[in-house]
């Protein structure tokens, strides 16, 4: 972008996106002290570093919640953040940030690894290490705020200290899905956002998780072995999702693979393959609560439950309420 630009071109924002912060045309001093508040709030605790400090410091943010995901774009001239252990030990934030660079570029570094990010490039953050994220010239990017049992739900936590500052292409393959999704997901209007949420969360999550394990930090062989099995049963789950009878000995029966290597696979992630079941029941019963007439107890058969009060009880303890006062509420992320 060229620095002064107010706000995204045509056709990058939809109603529903918030201005977050411009600081277009004030001094220099109160632009980078607006930019900084702004992008730690949004973010995490970061230390801003601008090349030019008496020159006007120009940048816009723009938000649009998304589900439990926050997808954010900016424009701004040149400079650097850096997030230190004494950040990470005042604020506590530990989200992962998905980074996509569309225009300019940026140099990023974590966990002894640094990559260039350009074309629409990717790479994930993770917000509980330090990190270093230099821009030497305008640029532009969408961030996409993770929160942490998100990532930990679908891949380990080990996989993902592999993969940070690590880009992933965003032209061709894999990377170039996620890059173009992640891109147009903002521009949806405010209805699409309301009702298709669900799908659009898991669809950047699962295009994320697919882009990180085929890239190159995930290179050893047993680990991209437990990786293809985790996505084997977890797409084996899905499929069986709405199967109140089917048991996880019938899952393991179907997948060739033992229950002790299946609960292995889940505990590395972080969660069981019960735990992680629920979950995705609830959040498909969620989905259809949001976008359709069906009762809740048609919804409740859908999505796996063998009686209406097992589901209700369910989704209350899960979600906070119930499916009714859900269905009435208005949609908290859109």
């Amino acid at each position: 972008m060229a620095a002064g630009a107010g706000e995204p071109g045509a056709g990058r924002t939809a109603p529903g996106s918030v201005a977050l912060v411009s600081t277009n045309g004030l001094d220099p001093r109160e632009g980078r002290a607006l930019w900084s508040e702004a992008i730690s709030s949004q973010y995490c605790e970061l230390d801003l570093h601008v090349p030019r400090p008496s020159q006007r410091f120009d940048g816009s943010l723009f938000s649009r919640p998304v589900g439990g995901l926050d997808f954010t774009w900016m424009m701004s001239a040149p400079h650097t953040v850096v997030r230190s252990p004494a950040m990470i030990a005042s604020d506590g934030r530990q989200d992962f940030l998905l980074c996509l660079v569309t225009q300019g570029y940026a140099e990023v570094t974590q966990d002894g690894r640094t990559c260039r990010l350009r074309d629409g490039a990717v790479t994930v953050l993770d917000c509980d290490r330090p990190f270093e994220f230099r821009l030497p010239h305008d640029f532009e990017q969408v961030v996409v705020r993770v929160p942490r049992e998100r990532m930990l739900a679908r891949l380990p936590e080990s996989t993902l200290a592999g993969t940070t500052a690590c880009a992933v292409p965003g032209r061709s393959g894999i990377g170039g899905m996620l890059s173009q999704f992640v891109q147009q997901v903002p521009r949806l209007d405010p209805a699409s956002v309301r009702r298709s949420s669900p799908v659009l969360v898991g669809s950047t999550l699962d295009l994320l998780v697919e882009a990180l394990t085929a890239g190159p930090a995930v290179t050893g062989t047993t680990q991209q072995a437990r990786l293809r099995d985790l996505q084997r049963a977890k797409a084996a789950l899905r499929e069986g999702l709405h199967d109140a009878e089917r048991s996880m000995t019938q899952v393991c029966r179907e997948l060739g693979m033992s229950q002790r290597h299946l609960q292995t696979l889940f505990a590395e992630a972080g969660t069981t393959p019960s735990a992680w079941l629920v979950r995705e029941r609830i959040g498909r019963a969620g989905q259809l609560l949001r976008t359709t007439d069906l009762t809740a107890e048609d919804i409740a058969r859908r999505c796996g439950f063998r009686d209406y009060s097992h589901f209700h009880r369910t989704f209350r303890r899960q979600v906070g309420m119930t499916p009714g006062a859900f269905r009435k509420a208005p949609e908290p992320h859109a």
